[in-house]
């Protein structure tokens, strides 16, 4: 009597775990550069896009994801949040300022339903204060504690 194959020797899950890398990877590769578009227009955050290249990388390619944390202006970035969960009071700032330049714009410049500005002001609204309620990196918390005890 032949066994049963197992689940990780099927072809068909095989071809499924391919796809879907395959899937992470262009994910990955699509929101760095939104990430990186957004460095120089103001109304598209980097920082979240950064991070969620980072997330499709580090679920697809080891050889990817190596390649972003290595990259200078990226990499700090990404292993503060990988370690602490945190994000600089620069990365805050300029998270709720391109945010709010959405909101604004959304309202002011396009003509949508009003539901469809009501949805995109609450999801940017709810995106905002998670962005503003994570800690800061730990080197700017040793900095502001010796500026206080100044």
């Amino acid at each position: 009597m032949e066994e049963p194959q197992s689940r990780t020797e099927s072809p068909l899950l095989l071809t499924y775990m391919t796809l879907i890398k395959a899937l992470f990877i262009l994910l990955g590769f699509i929101s760095f550069a939104l990430g990186f578009i957004g460095i120089f227009l103001p109304l598209l955050p980097t920082t979240p896009f950064i991070l969620l290249a980072a997330f499709f990388f580090s679920k697809s390619s080891e050889r990817f994801y190596g390649w972003l944390i290595n990259i200078p202006t990226f990499g700090p970035m990404i292993m503060q949040w990988n370690e602490y969960g945190c994000v600089s009071q620069k990365g805050k700032i300029a998270s709720a300022v391109a945010m709010t330049a959405v909101i604004v714009y959304f309202w002011i410049f396009r003509e949508m339903a009003i539901p469809i500005k009501l949805a995109v002001t609450c999801i940017m609204l709810t995106v905002m204060a998670y962005v503003l309620s994570r800690p800061k990196p730990p080197q700017q918390l040793t900095a502001k504690k010796g500026a206080e005890t100044l």
